[in-house]
C-alpha cells in the first residue's frame, strides 16, 4: 500500500511539472462535460471474522477463525462528469464513474484446527460505482479533491472443510460505501485533459449467513487506488 502511494503521489507530482512544459490555451480548458477513461492499480484489503455461534464455537474448541485478503491488482474506469468555473482559478463539478477492480484473492482463515478439517476465505473480482462532487483550483495543473457515495458488488465466501466434506458460505449483494480522493489535470489541447488521481473507499460491513438466516462471519472492504486519468470534453 506504501508503494502504491509512493507512485500516485509521483504521477501527481509529474502531471504538475508537465503544465509548465504546455502551452498556454486561451479559452476555459477544465470547464464543460467530459467523458473520462482511467487505468491504474488498486489495493483491495478484505478484513473478516467468525461471529455469533460460529465465533463461540471455534472458541470452544481452540481454533482461530478470521483472515485477510490484501490483493493488489489492475483497476479500470470509465465516467461522465461535469465541471463549472465559479471564479477566474476556482471549480466545483459532479461526476459519475463505473470501475472494474481485480480484487480476486484467497487466503487460510483460520489457525488450529486439527486434522481433515480447515477453512479458506475468498474475494472475487469488483464492480463499482460513485457518484462524487468534486473542487479545484487553477495553478497551471487544476489541483482537485473529491468525495461522494459508492456501490460495489463483489463476493466474498469462506468454505469450511470436514472428514465428512464442506460447507461453503457466501454472500454477492451490493454494498455502499463512501468515498473520498484528489489529483491533478492538465491540458493536452483545448478539449482534452490528462492526470492522475488517488481514491480511498471505505464499503460497509457484510454479514455472511447460514441457510439465509443465521450470521456467522462479517467481513469489512476498503479500496485504496490510483489511475492515470484522460478526460475528453464534448
Amino acid at each position: 500500500m506504501r508503494d502504491l502511494f509512493i507512485a500516485v503521489t509521483a504521477a501527481s507530482v509529474a502531471a504538475y511539472a508537465v503544465a509548465f512544459a504546455l502551452p498556454a490555451f486561451s479559452e476555459d480548458s477544465y470547464g464543460g462535460t467530459f467523458v473520462e477513461v482511467g487505468a491504474g492499480a488498486a489495493q483491495t484489503d478484505t478484513t473478516g471474522k467468525p461471529v455469533g455461534p460460529a465465533a463461540a464455537f471455534l472458541s470452544a474448541v481452540g481454533v482461530s477463525g478470521g483472515g485477510d485478503i490484501d490483493e493488489l491488482g489492475a483497476q479500470l474506469s470509465v465516467g461522465v462528469l461535469h465541471r463549472e468555473q465559479i471564479d477566474k482559478r476556482f471549480y466545483v463539478g459532479a461526476g459519475l464513474d463505473l470501475t472494474w477492480t481485480d480484487s480476486e484473492g484467497s487466503t487460510n482463515c483460520q489457525t488450529g484446527a486439527p486434522a481433515g478439517w480447515g477453512a479458506t476465505c475468498d474475494r472475487s473480482d469488483m464492480w463499482s460505482g460513485s457518484l462524487t462532487a468534486q473542487a479545484g483550483v487553477d495553478v497551471g495543473a487544476l489541483l482537485y479533491i473529491k468525495g461522494g457515495v459508492a456501490l460495489g458488488v463483489w463476493e466474498d465466501s469462506a468454505t469450511i472443510t470436514a472428514p465428512g466434506g464442506s460447507l461453503t458460505i457466501h454472500d454477492d449483494g451490493p454494498l455502499f460505501g463512501w468515498v473520498i480522493g484528489g489529483g491533478a489535470l492538465v491540458p493536452l489541447t483545448e478539449q482534452t485533459l490528462l492526470g492522475a488521481e488517488v481514491t480511498y473507499t471505505d464499503y460497509e460491513t457484510r454479514s455472511g449467513s447460514l441457510l439465509g438466516a443465521l450470521d456467522v462471519t462479517e467481513t469489512d472492504t476498503d479500496v485504496l487506488a490510483g489511475q492515470v486519468k484522460l478526460q475528453v470534453k464534448f
